[in-house]
């Protein structure tokens, strides 16, 4: 491409499985040629800030699917573009942001002038103060719905919302979940209705009531930063309520009025952190909320009060600054729970293809940085023969993969050797199993990872059967006390 391109929106496809939560697994073949277009293209994804993901269905509790579908994408020409600084001098804002960072001093002339150079690459930080976008934000809650808003809700009302809960949602700091407010309600329901009447009539909640559990979950196999954790809150289930409560009058608000209407999303998702207080505050007010209304919904957000749960125990306890909880639950059945340990998936359940999809990502990420079309067939010969197939061997050594795994890696290699371009299918001339026979038997010498794995699960056997390593013991003594190992089911 002579030409410098962007290309940007939704393209309705994941780029990989990291960029999507809940829901079906998704397999490698449904974005694979969105990933072979982007490479053939030579495009790379512009660095973002914020929610890794652009795409929500809606729902929530175990049916709430997060996706990132919208990306932007560049060449290499537009990207070089970017590193020149003169379309900066145009800006009128430019000289003060220089002059502001141009400062200090040093005893050493070429330290200082490296330091001034680098001081935050000459960045703005944005101003707070400056609210031009709320402009454009209609009035949309009359003085009827702030009256509906800000009244009191019934027995009757607090228990709809209470049953209309998740009984089974992970309990908060104080160990009960919805399934004893709804298994017992006859007995606490007067109680519940209390305390939500004395919050709408302007009782600040203490702190037993918002106090919040933070989990914070990997999102990849290898955490170096915070952001690489989902953090996931456990609220006491009597501060959901009150959120359930409000959520239920603005719900009957918006069906009771005009078809231009205003729905109000207490409980946002993958927004700690991000949500600022006061601007949140000021779009209510510019929507129509009276000061009671945003009173309301103030004391319910700035009023969390938070301790990290780590092995299981809460460590720490302190007070939220900016944004709004999170609105998933903890919820992790056995059958499904996954580790990887040294680079090995580690499940209670049966094996499945989705948990080696990081095998099969480093196979295909090593073959886009090689272009294929580039290299000839003696060529790709050597680099399946000594890179690719050493990929796998780790993980072959020390497990077994289904053989539906070891048949996509295959697949892969064949694609790659048979294709002279990435994008266009071509005619594979052999079946990948028989050019894995040897060059003496018509082959062209590969391996196959049947064979392979079949060798060193041998392998093992043998180990365990006549070397004195420490697993070897805990496997006999566990298994084969009384048995040949031979005959243990």
């Amino acid at each position: 491409m002579s030409m410098p391109w962007l290309i940007g929106g939704d393209f309705n496809v994941i780029h990989n499985k990291e960029e999507k939560i809940g829901g079906l697994p998704n397999f490698p073949q449904e974005y694979e040629d969105f990933v072979c277009c982007v490479n053939s293209c030579k495009l790379s994804e512009v660095n973002f800030k914020g929610s890794p993901f652009t795409w929500w269905n809606g729902r929530t509790n175990g049916e709430c699917i997060f996706k990132r579908l919208d990306r932007m994408l560049v060449n290499d020409l537009l990207q070089s573009w970017f590193g020149q600084i003169e379309f900066w001098t145009e800006h009128a804002d430019f000289p003060d942001v220089v002059r502001q960072h141009w400062q200090g001093d040093s005893t050493d002339v070429f330290l200082a002038f490296k330091q001034k150079l680098k001081s935050k690459q000459f960045t703005q930080e944005p101003q707070q103060e400056k609210f031009s976008i709320l402009g454009h934000i209609q009035e949309l809650v009359t003085e009827e719905d702030n009256v509906v808003f800000c009244s009191s809700p019934s027995l009757e009302e607090v228990k709809q919302a209470v049953f209309k809960l998740a009984g089974d949602s992970a309990s908060g700091p104080d160990g009960l979940s919805g399934l004893f407010y709804q298994s017992y309600w006859d007995i606490v329901g007067v109680d519940v209705h209390k305390v939500v009447k004395a919050y709408f009539e302007g009782h600040t909640l203490p702190k037993s009531i918002t106090h919040t559990n933070l989990v914070l979950l990997p999102k990849k196999n290898k955490v170096e930063t915070f952001s690489d954790m989902r953090p996931i809150s456990l609220s006491n289930f009597i501060n959901k309520i009150i959120s359930r409560v409000l959520h239920e009058i603005v719900s009957d608000i918006r069906l009771r009025g005009k078809p231009a209407n205003v729905v109000l999303k207490l409980d946002m998702t993958k927004a700690y952190d991000r949500v600022s207080w006061l601007f949140l505050t000021k779009v209510l007010r510019k929507m129509g909320f009276a000061e009671r209304s945003v009173d309301l919904v103030w004391r319910l957000l700035a009023n969390n009060w938070y301790s990290v749960l780590v092995n299981g125990q809460p460590h720490g306890f302190f007070h939220s600054t900016r944004g709004v909880k999170g609105g998933s639950n903890y919820r992790i059945s056995r059958g499904s729970f996954l580790f990887v340990y040294l680079g090995c998936p580690i499940s209670h359940a049966r094996k499945r293809k989705t948990d080696y999809s990081e095998l099969i990502k480093k196979v295909k990420d090593k073959l886009q940085a090689w272009k294929g079309r580039l290299l000839s067939p003696g060529g790709k010969a050597v680099l399946i023969s000594s890179v690719l197939q050493s990929i796998p061997i780790y993980l072959l050594f020390a497990v077994k993969p289904p053989k539906c795994v070891i048949k996509e890696i295959h697949q892969i290699f064949a694609k790659f050797f048979w294709s002279n371009r990435e994008d266009v299918k071509s005619r594979h001339w052999s079946a990948w199993l028989n050019i894995c026979f040897p060059k003496e038997e018509g082959g062209l010498g590969f391996r196959s990872f049947f064979d392979v794995s079949k060798a060193l699960c041998a392998k093992l056997w043998w180990n365990f059967r006549t070397t004195n390593l420490l697993w070897a013991n805990y496997l006999w003594n566990k298994y084969c006390k009384k048995q040949y190992p031979q005959y243990v089911q």
